[in-house]
């Protein structure tokens, strides 16, 4: 499977430019570089997406859930996932980080966080419902 093949005719489907809609069911995505891609109206049905990077991606509001409404990164969920930015980690995980390793993730991370955490973590537990 070509992945940035499949990507590039579903941007073209979703410009209207011909291209097809992404058909990734079934498709073990470990590892694969999904930044920056556009999947609204992908079907990514049972896909395997852990290790995936979505730094950056737009889900399809489905198997990836995105928010971007905060300020400085754009936030996917993606299962147990919650990918802050280029920061891939479990619920769990960003439940337990220190400020000290929040603080050395990125510049803006501490602030960020400090400000937005707790309502990421919620909304993450909401949709996992």
């Amino acid at each position: 499977m070509d992945i940035q093949k499949i990507l590039e005719d579903h941007n073209k489907y979703l410009r209207g430019e011909g291209g097809k809609r992404a058909n990734i069911c079934d498709a073990d995505l470990r590892g694969a570089d999904l930044s920056y891609a556009d999947l609204r109206g992908a079907d990514l049905r049972r896909a395997y997406l852990c290790d995936a990077s979505l730094f950056n991606t737009i889900g399809n509001s489905k198997e990836i859930k995105t928010l971007m409404i905060f300020d400085e990164y754009i936030v996917n969920f993606c299962g147990d996932d919650i990918q802050i930015g280029c920061k891939k980690y479990s619920h769990e995980e960003w439940l337990n980080f220190s400020d000290d390793v929040i603080d050395g993730m990125d510049s803006k991370a501490l602030e960020f966080c400090k400000k937005n955490k707790e309502t990421i973590l919620n909304l993450h537990k909401i949709n996992e419902r």
